[in-house]
């Protein structure tokens, strides 16, 4: 089976019904990363990039329909959760490049 990864991303509204495109990702063959809504903004943080994981946190910014690399954790992971508390982007566990981790990353 051929496998395909897409850029493309869409955002729901359900008042109407319907989807609209909003800006592609800056990248095209990342799997594995978490994603958390804040406000108007979206962010998506590590997961893996052609294989190799990667630490950069990225931020769709809705007002300008773009996406900016805003940091990067101290740790590359994957496979990992993400939670925004009292205006804070929290990561937390996953993989790392040496296995498990069983730290949170703020």
């Amino acid at each position: 089976m051929n496998q395909r990864s897409l850029t493309a991303v869409t955002c729901f509204n359900p008042q109407n019904s319907k989807w609209y495109p909003l800006a592609s990702l800056p990248f095209y063959d990342r799997e594995f990363f978490s994603v958390i809504s804040a406000g108007d903004n979206i962010y998506l943080s590590g997961g893996t990039e052609s294989g190799v994981m990667v630490a950069d946190v990225w931020c769709y910014m809705s007002l300008l329909d773009n996406w900016n690399l805003v940091s990067r954790m101290t740790v590359a992971r994957c496979k990992h959760n993400s939670l925004v508390y009292d205006g804070k982007l929290y990561t937390i566990g996953g993989l790392g490049v040496s296995g498990n981790l069983d730290h949170v990353e703020r």
